[in-house]
């Protein structure tokens, strides 16, 4: 009885979260609709909040079980006793990564159909398409892909954590050490210093997990759109406010072919490795050349660099500016690069447009 309970208890549950959504997306509508910023913003906000809400109860069971193996007497201990110990302090990070990446990959599931339903039918209202908002078995593949790369980069970044963690634990001990400091002394420090690096994760980190699903599900959905309503050709369109990056400043107005954008979302799809998006639909990023000129490029998982551009005039921090750039790929490079529909970044607000 008490195991149909705890079921039925989680569907009234995951039931809440779909009404949730769909009343952010009913405000979206009322902004004029998801592919508006304001429309957009509203349903990363839910969602964000959403993956908040669900992980923190594990966040704060992970950062009591970290606390307790911490709280050890660390001046009688051994080099060889001290590193079992932070490994198995920071072993509860990776429990808690497989919790919570668990924990998206579900609320990915269940919100991303209404996003990408709320985009069709955007996109229909706005430029008086044809489609409908039918959801389909090709948008749940989509749908289930970005899941799976939103649940991996969970892990991953957990990884990632865990080893600048016990690099700090093992300083933190080492100095506590020189100065004459107590076992708990140290404790306390390594208490608070790995609360702040580890575990707990707050609204700005969930809000770039759900940006970056909310922007690719946002960006697919409107390229299905125009594909049914027969448009060949889509138009990238920043927000050109002071924050926009240099990546979406290089992107505004540039025009794109729809089917190779969508070819690009089934490749990805299609992929068996959550990892594919790395190289599918990289990220742009920012460095320097060897002369010192300021570069825009993308990284495959292999580490080899393709230059996409040469700022010549960075404009972030200034409204309605591009900036100015000089080398730029071309369509056709972008589109082999995955990189010629938003999401450029994980924070990325662009959308697209009938050219």
């Amino acid at each position: 009885m008490l195991e149909h309970f705890d079921a039925a208890i989680a569907e009234v549950d995951a039931c809440l979260d779909v009404l949730g959504l769909d009343v952010a997306i009913a405000k979206a509508d009322a902004d004029e609709g998801i592919l508006t910023r304001n429309g957009f913003d509203r349903v990363v906000a839910f969602l964000a909040a959403l993956l908040l809400r669900k992980t923190r109860p594990i966040e704060a069971a992970a950062q009591r079980k970290m606390e307790a193996a911490l709280d050890r007497d660390w001046k009688r201990m051994s080099d060889t006793r001290r590193a079992e110990a932070i490994g198995k302090a920071t072993g509860i990070m990776l429990a808690t990564a497989a919790e919570q990446a668990r924990i998206a990959a579900k609320v990915i599931s269940i919100e991303g159909r209404g996003i990408i339903s709320a985009t069709k039918r955007a996109a229909r209202d706005t430029y008086g398409l044809s489609n409908t908002d039918i959801f389909n078995a090709v948008d749940q593949r989509v749908i289930d892909q970005i899941r799976n790369s939103q649940a991996h980069y969970v892990r991953d970044e957990f990884g990632r954590r865990r080893e600048r963690q016990s690099a700090m634990a093992r300083e933190i001990v080492a100095q506590g050490e020189l100065r004459g400091a107590s076992s708990q002394e140290m404790a306390k420090e390594l208490a608070i210093k790995m609360r702040a690096a580890g575990v707990a994760r707050n609204e700005a980190y969930w809000r770039m997990v759900a940006n970056v699903f909310t922007a690719r599900a946002r960006t697919y959905g409107a390229l299905a759109s125009f594909e049914h309503a027969g448009i060949g050709r889509a138009r990238w369109a920043s927000v050109m406010d002071e924050v926009t990056s240099v990546f979406c400043r290089l992107m505004h107005g540039r025009v794109f072919e729809v089917k190779h954008a969508l070819e690009r979302f089934a490749a990805v799809a299609a992929a068996p490795n959550p990892e594919a998006v790395v190289d599918l639909q990289p990220w742009m990023r920012r460095g320097k050349d060897d002369d010192g000129n300021e570069v825009i490029f993308v990284q495959n998982s292999a580490g080899m660099r393709t230059r996409v551009a040469t700022v010549v005039e960075n404009a972030v921090g200034r409204r309605d500016e591009p900036g100015r750039f000089k080398g730029v790929a071309t369509e056709a490079t972008m589109a082999k690069l995955g990189i010629s529909c938003p999401p450029a970044h994980p924070n990325c607000r662009s959308t697209i447009v009938p050219a």
